[in-house]
C-alpha cells in the first residue's frame, strides 16, 4: 500500500536521504495539488547499460517493477531519471549514452508505460561535469518527444562526499525537479503510442 515516509525510502540501494522524500513538499509549495506517489527504483552506480541489457538483474527488477504497478492499479503521469553519474565514470560515448536512454524508453513503452521521461543532467560524482554526456542529454528532448527536460543537478554544490547532497543539495534538487514536474504538468502529455 501507499503510505507517508521518510528516508530511506524503499526501492533504493543508498540509506541516507533522497531529494524525493521531499519532492512532495517542494510541489505542494509551488500549488501543485494532486496526491503524490513516488516509485523510486535506485541502484547506486549503475550505468544505463546495467538498466537496458538484455537477462540484466537491474533489467528484470524494473519490468517487474512496473509490471507490479500496473497490477496495483498505478500508471505513471512521468518518469524521472536521474542518472549519468557512473556512465560519466566510465566515459560512455555520447552517442552510446543517447542510444541507452532511447533503450530504456524502449523498454517502458514494451511495458506499457507512456509517461513522458523527464531526464535530470546529472554527470558529477567525484568528478567535474561530463560535458559530452550532458550534451547529449539536452540535446534529446529536441529529438525525441518520448524525453523533456529535468533539472540541472550537475550545478548542485551541497555534497558530502563529492557526490552525495547534504540536506542543503537535497533541498536544491528536489526543488529543481519540482520546477521541472510542474513545467511538464503545463504541457500536453503525447496520445499513447506516440513518440
Amino acid at each position: 500500500g501507499c503510505a507517508v515516509r521518510q528516508d530511506p525510502l524503499p526501492g533504493a540501494t543508498g540509506v541516507g536521504g533522497s531529494p524525493w522524500s521531499l519532492l512532495p513538499q517542494q510541489l505542494a509549495a509551488r500549488g501543485f495539488t494532486r496526491p503524490v506517489v513516488l516509485q523510486l527504483l535506485a541502484v547506486d552506480a549503475s550505468s544505463l547499460d546495467d538498466w537496458t541489457r538484455s537477462g540484466s538483474p537491474l533489467r528484470r527488477r524494473l519490468l517487474a517493477t512496473v509490471a507490479a504497478n500496473t497490477a496495483a492499479g498505478l500508471q505513471p503521469d512521468l518518469v524521472l531519471l536521474q542518472h549519468g553519474e557512473a556512465d560519466s565514470r566510465l566515459n560512455t560515448p555520447a552517442q552510446r549514452y543517447t542510444q541507452g536512454l532511447q533503450q530504456l524508453a524502449d523498454l517502458l513503452r514494451s511495458a506499457d508505460v507512456q509517461a513522458p521521461i523527464l531526464l535530470a543532467l546529472s554527470t558529477v560524482c567525484r568528478s567535474a561535469p561530463h560535458n559530452a554526456l550532458r550534451s547529449a542529454a539536452l540535446a534529446l528532448p529536441q529529438r525525441d518527444g518520448r524525453f523533456a527536460a529535468g533539472p540541472d543537478t550537475d550545478a548542485v554544490r551541497d555534497r558530502h562526499d563529492g557526490c552525495h547532497w547534504g540536506l542543503l543539495g537535497r533541498q536544491e534538487t528536489a526543488s529543481g525537479w519540482a520546477a521541472a514536474v510542474i513545467a511538464r504538468q503545463r504541457k500536453p502529455v503525447p496520445a499513447k503510442g506516440a513518440p
